[in-house]
């Protein structure tokens, strides 16, 4: 199988995001894709975010017409920082037999190279960058 990764703070989910994930899944032939909230987002820890309980239900919300988009807790159920390595890591121990993929804009994906373990990221990981108009 293929299993698409999107994680992002989120505050507030927004057309843009919902788009991309779409256009990843049609694009990639995904199977299923895990929209995943930040708990704490290692670039926005002084910024305050909407509470997580909140921010999953507007996921839900955004994504509730896609069966093959499931909102996922796991880094809001976690106490530490929200280091897509962590989370990549874990999604594969939990489906060692499917090709993963993580998703992400191009704002995000130029500037990976600060990313904890960014190279193991890329290395292991299918990446598909979506790109914004303009």
């Amino acid at each position: 199988m293929k299993t698409g990764i999107f994680g992002g703070t989120f505050d507030p989910v927004h057309h843009g995001h919902v788009e991309l994930c779409r256009q990843a899944e049609r694009e990639a032939g995904l199977d299923r894709i895990f929209v995943v909230p930040a708990r704490l987002q290692p670039f926005k820890l002084d910024q305050k975010t909407a509470d997580g309980k909140h921010r999953m239900e507007m996921l839900r919300l955004a994504f509730s017409e896609d069966p093959r988009i499931q909102v996922s807790d796991y880094e809001l159920s976690r106490e530490e920082i929200s280091y897509t390595i962590h989370t990549l890591r874990a999604f594969h121990e939990r489906f060692p037999e499917d090709e993963i993929y993580f998703i992400l804009g191009t704002d995000a994906f130029m500037k990976i190279e600060l990313w904890r373990n960014y190279g193991e990221l890329l290395k292991n990981y299918h990446i598909l960058v979506g790109v914004r108009p303009g």
